[in-house]
């Protein structure tokens, strides 16, 4: 085959014959990761925030919970974000320290704050009452973070707007100066700011938006604390390339922040980002085999997965690329509706899908499904998880 008769975004990060030999020997559905991409991808993240001295990384455990996942991060020198208890294992269990380790959730069980407390994890504030609870039993973390949710419309360097409203991620700024107040004569001594308003924000300069809007808030914070503020965390919200759309320059969206924090004269604060989707998401491949062709006005595929197995399509409305496994040929191809083997009436996986001719019992791969596949999927439908 010639370079250009190859439609590159078929191409796999795995080779496509040991991606056949996994599935026959598996099965599928299968959400197969390349170790080599993980580490990639983690390491452009480090090296794009190479300025920043301290600079973090944060996984979050809910995008991705696969323990060796996980584990191998760790190994790179990634922290985990965590929810609730069981993150908290899977993150002990993967072997990074309990100071790497981040807890926040909109409303945790007080169990698992107290969990966090007593590790010596981060711990992330939503609202007051999750404050004052800590004070009152007098297990308030020695880091700790309060995050903030703008109350009014929020512009991202001039390409769109945000109107944020009372959210359950987060404090106005007059609540979240509150909290502020209450930490004056408490005996914590790490106090950061947090901010992420998109899981998905493709605008450039998304991340340099959060850093300015928290740096705005660091005088008054640090003044109502009476604490120094060690370090800000812009989150996540960078979206992962797609057929239609290239990858994020994350060098540049690093420079926007640098050049945020050097203008506010806090070039050496501690930056820490929330990255899951930008570098799990194209580390994984999901392979379904096809059970049936149906052929007419409209093509059918009707594969072994469903819903149960990429529930964000139906969820967010979220689209993944679909190709044929082993082909990636640009010449006789034709128009597909992937169907899923659930009851579920709305389970479509992909419409207007063009591949190769496609025949029972080929396989076909979903693209860039590395965050929020398996660590989401469901047993609806009696069927197990990939």
């Amino acid at each position: 085959m010639e370079q250009n008769d190859i439609y590159e975004p078929d191409l796999t990060v795995v080779p496509a014959d040991l991606l056949r030999s996994w599935a026959e020997e598996y099965g599928t559905p299968l959400l197969v990761y390349d170790a080599d991409t993980l580490r990639l991808r983690h390491r452009a993240v480090e090296e794009a925030f190479g300025w920043n001295p301290g600079f973090m990384q944060f996984f979050p455990v809910w995008a991705a919970d696969e323990p060796a996942l996980l584990r191998l991060l760790g190994e790179q020198g990634s922290g985990a974000a965590c929810s609730n208890g069981l993150e908290l294992s899977l993150a002990r269990m993967a072997g990074i320290p309990a100071e790497k380790i981040l807890f926040h959730a909109p409303y945790p069980r007080w169990e698992d704050m107290r969990r966090a407390a007593e590790m010596g994890c981060v711990i992330t504030i939503n609202r007051v009452g999750q404050l004052t609870r800590l004070l009152r039993e007098g297990i308030l973390p020695k880091r700790l973070g309060l995050r903030f949710q703008p109350s009014q419309r929020f512009h991202l360097r001039g390409h769109m707007s945000v109107l944020s409203e009372p959210s359950r991620f987060g404090m106005a700024r007059e609540e979240l100066l509150h909290a502020a107040a209450l930490l004056k004569d408490a005996g914590q001594t790490e106090l950061g700011l947090y901010m992420s308003l998109s899981s998905n924000a493709r605008p450039s300069g998304y991340l340099a938006a959060m850093a300015e809007a928290l740096l705005e808030l660091v005088p008054e914070v640090g003044k109502r604390s009476g604490k120094e503020i060690c370090w800000c965390d812009l989150g996540g919200g960078i979206p992962i390339p797609d057929r239609k759309r290239p990858d994020v320059d994350l060098d540049l969206e690093a420079e926007l922040v640098r050049q945020t924090f050097q203008k506010s004269g806090r070039a050496d604060m501690q930056v820490r980002t929330q990255l899951g989707r930008f570098v799990a998401g194209p580390a994984g491949v999901f392979l379904t085999t096809v059970l049936d062709v149906q052929s007419g006005s409209r093509n059918f595929l009707g594969v072994d997965a469903s819903i149960a197995d990429l529930p964000r399509i139906s969820m967010s409305g979220a689209t993944y690329h679909i190709s044929l496994l082993g082909s990636c040929g640009l010449r006789d191809r034709q128009t597909y509706y992937v169907e899923g083997c659930s009851m579920e009436k709305a389970d479509h996986l992909g419409k207007h899908c063009v591949l190769p001719r496609t025949e029972e019992g080929d396989i076909l791969v979903f693209h860039n499904t590395g965050a929020f596949t398996r660590s989401m999927a469901s047993n609806y439908g009696s069927s197990l998880r990939c």
